[in-house]
């Protein structure tokens, strides 16, 4: 599998696992734009190519951040993604091939401009010759017999090749400006495409740099979630049992062991209406069908036995205990009036007795 990118050397083999290739769209208009991108002059069956993942920005990925955390096995493209970038050794050999282009073209026109140069001051020679050669008694006659001359002009060969060489050198310096100006034009386009380039590897630099702040940002949150997991599963352990932590962890039924089973019908056996009251609060515990459906063993009876054998012998006592108090407090009421009037009847004796004394 290779990248159908002009120049791009991805393959399958060279790259990680991770390395993502895409197929080519079906649709017929981003299609289109897809094999524009790549650049091949030979004609190419894109329902069997492939285009690699460096020739998408990363917002062009529609699961980046699921497929960074583990969450996706592969990379997803959004709709109507095109690709825009140009890395690694395409943009290398781009850049070269552009560099080659330009300078073949400037060789051609330097080469041409030589030679026209060449021809121009040879034909420049040739006329001051044919000027300088020229004789007084040639020049009166052509000044005085003009029709003798312009007769003479078809059979005068140095006259005709002066004046089709004039005609030559003109198109010549008319083809030079012409192809003066096709080479500025061709600057001014690849001078556009390294401003671009140099655009495009700012944008790439900026994603990558957010990218990593994001992956970092992440890493930090992850560990402190994990912190805080560790730190809950030691505050559950501490209070519920594996198979209660396991029930609160998935949600569904678990397999109780028998321990647990007997702990809790002990629970149930000695207050059916709490542990009612936990089972519809969310509390992780055996259905009570489970509850009554299993045997205690004969140590979870005789333990039963015993828990509600105290539990009547406390409530007997706490029964007997307010008992007393009630009639310590019957005993009260009834001795306060006769302590009052006892008390009252000793007064007044001893008010008798000290007035009859002072008589």
């Amino acid at each position: 599998m290779k990248c159908a990118v002009l120049n791009c050397k991805s393959t399958n083999l060279s790259r990680a696992s991770d390395f993502s290739f895409f197929r080519f769209p079906s649709e017929p208009t981003l299609l289109e734009k897809w094999m524009k991108f790549c650049r091949r002059k030979n004609k190419f069956n894109p329902s069997t190519s492939v285009m690699c993942m460096n020739h998408f920005t990363p917002d062009d990925i529609e699961n980046r951040q699921k497929f960074e955390m583990g969450f996706s096995k592969r990379r997803l493209l959004k709709n109507g993604a095109v690709p825009t970038l140009y890395k690694g050794n395409v943009e290398q050999e781009i850049d070269e091939a552009t560099k080659l282009e330009n300078k073949r073209i400037v060789d051609e026109l330097l080469k041409q401009y030589d030679a026209d140069l060449t021809k121009a001051e040879e034909l420049k020679e040739t006329t001051i010759d044919i000027s300088e050669n020229m004789d007084e008694d040639i020049e009166d006659f052509l000044k005085n017999e003009h029709t003798l001359i312009e007769n003479q002009e078809s059979q005068n060969p140095l006259h005709v090749s002066y004046t089709q060489n004039s005609g030559e050198v003109s198109d010549t310096e008319q083809k030079l400006i012409e192809l003066k100006r096709a080479n500025d034009a061709l600057q001014k386009e690849n001078s556009q495409h390294r401003i671009e380039l140099a655009a495009a590897k700012r944008i790439l630099i900026g994603e990558q740099r957010r990218h990593r702040y994001a992956v970092q940002a992440l890493s930090k949150r992850l560990t402190i979630v994990e912190t805080q997991k560790k730190n809950y599963e030691k505050k559950l352990q501490s209070i519920f049992s594996k198979s209660q932590i396991e029930l609160i962890k998935n949600g569904n039924s678990v397999s109780w062991s028998t321990s647990d089973i007997e702990a809790y019908k002990v629970i149930y056996t000695t207050n059916s209406t709490i542990y009612k009251f936990l089972l519809e609060k969310g509390f992780p515990l055996p259905s009570i069908r489970l509850i009554e459906s299993s045997s205690p063993s004969p140590e979870i009876s005789s333990k039963i036995i015993k828990r509600v054998q105290e539990q009547e012998q406390d409530q007997n006592q706490n029964e007997l205990q307010q008992q007393d108090a009630d009639l310590y407090e019957e005993e009260q009421q009834q001795q306060s009036p006769s302590s009052l009037q006892s008390l009252m009847d000793h007064s007044y004796s001893e008010e008798i007795e000290f007035e009859i004394l002072n008589e």
